[in-house]
C-alpha cells in the first residue's frame, strides 16, 4: 500500500468518528504531516500529489470528507 493510500485510509477512518474540527487539525499535524516529513527525506514527491494532498486536508478539516469542498469566508 502506497503512502497516498495510507493517508486516504486514515482520513476516511477519522471521518466516521465524532471529532471536533480542532481534533481533526491536531490529528493531521501529528499523524499525516509527521509521516510526510519522514517520507520527504527519502522520496521526492510530485507537486501535483502535494496539491491534491493539501486539498484533501483542507476538505477534511472543514467538512470531515476529503471529497467534499466547502467555501469558508475568513474575516
Amino acid at each position: 500500500m502506497s503512502i497516498v493510500d495510507c493517508i486516504k485510509a486514515k482520513l476516511s477512518s477519522w471521518k466516521s468518528s465524532l471529532l471536533s474540527s480542532m481534533v481533526h487539525v491536531e490529528l493531521i499535524k501529528s499523524i499525516i504531516q509527521g509521516s510526510l516529513l519522514y517520507s520527504f527525506q527519502v522520496y521526492a514527491w510530485l507537486v501535483s500529489f502535494l496539491k491534491t494532498l493539501d486539498t484533501w486536508i483542507q476538505n477534511f478539516v472543514w467538512t470531515s470528507d476529503i471529497f467534499k469542498h466547502k467555501l469558508v469566508a475568513m474575516s
